[in-house]
């Protein structure tokens, strides 16, 4: 069984190294969308951020709702797995902290740059790019195992 667990991860490792240019081109528009919380003049921006990760989600097999949360909006997504597959929580945010100009010297920062492999970018690496990484998981499982893929691939639930 170690060879097809072996496979599957190759798999899901070829799905997401070709998809590698989509995922920053994602996460780019993202980071593009000010979500700063804590600033009321952003709120629309939160908004937007909400409604942009819940069409992601729709878009990798999740349902969504939008929630209300004060003056910030939850977004609620959830898919069904394999029966008997672990339930897997992923409690993240989709705000950001609000940036000060002294401390982007060389970009803006929410004008998202790729430099050296990297993406810079307000919320590239917290929180946004994390929330992303968990939806582009589930679109290699679902790539590798088929839609209803839930939990490990197919071939690591069969040990």
């Amino acid at each position: 069984m170690g060879d097809q667990t072996a496979a599957a991860d190759d798999a899901i490792g070829a799905f997401l190294e070709a998809h590698r240019d989509e995922m920053v081109d994602r996460l780019s528009a993202w980071v593009e969308i000010p979500s700063v919380s804590a600033d009321p003049e952003r709120r629309i921006d939160g908004v937007r951020s909400a409604h942009w990760i819940a069409a992601e989600l729709r878009d990798a097999g999740f349902t969504t709702t939008l929630l209300p949360a004060g003056d910030a909006v939850t977004v609620f997504a959830e898919r069904d797995g394999a029966p008997g597959a672990p339930t897997v929580l992923v409690y993240t945010h989709h705000d950001v902290r609000h940036a000060k100009p002294e401390e982007w010297s060389e970009t803006a920062p929410f004008v998202p740059v790729l430099r050296e492999g990297r993406l810079y970018g307000r919320g590239a690496s917290d929180a946004k790019g994390q929330a992303l990484a968990h939806v582009w998981a589930q679109r290699a499982l679902a790539a590798v195992d088929g839609p209803d893929a839930g939990g490990a691939p197919q071939a690591a639930r069969r040990r």
